[in-house]
Formats: C-alpha cells, structure tokens, sequence
C-alpha cells in the first residue's frame, strides 16, 4: 500500500474537494482529513486535506496514485513527489 498527501498550499479553508471523490479510478481510495460536508458538498477546513492510497506492487501502485493526482491538480493544491520513489 502506498499513499501521497495532498496539501493545501495557503491553507486556504472552504476548497470545494467533492470532486476528487468522483475523478477517483478504480484501485485508488481517498481519504479525507479535517473537511466538512456543507450543502452536499465536501470543504477543506485545514492545511491537510487528502490521503491518496493504492495497493498493489510499488510500481502500479505509484503509477495509478500520479496519475490521479496529475489530474486533481489545480493552484490551491500541491503535493509531495517524493514519497514512494526509494
């Protein structure tokens, strides 16, 4: 199992994170950290906001985490490249 987190930049609170859920591919799971569920939508409320795991052998897995997150990606989000590359 690997994981990326993805950060807020500015810790900017009220990121609309909903759709992340939906963009997610089959093999990768989300996980939310302090959001808030406000008028059916999913909000960040702090500098954390999503774990991003998938299982598998270390190169599929990584593989199918960048892809995701290359296509999540936007201005108010960054995330670390780093982990899962040793």
């Amino acid at each position: 199992e690997f994981r990326r987190v993805l950060f807020r930049s500015d810790y900017k609170k009220g990121i609309d994170i909903t759709d992340y859920f939906r963009l997610c591919p089959e093999g990768v799971t989300l996980y939310a950290y302090k959001s808030r569920w406000e008028d059916g939508r999913i909000l960040s409320d702090s500098g954390r906001v999503l774990s991003v795991v998938a299982s598998g052998n270390k190169d599929v897995a990584t593989d199918k985490i960048y892809r995701f997150l290359e296509k999540v990606r936007n201005e108010n989000l960054y995330y670390r490249n780093d982990i899962g590359k040793i």
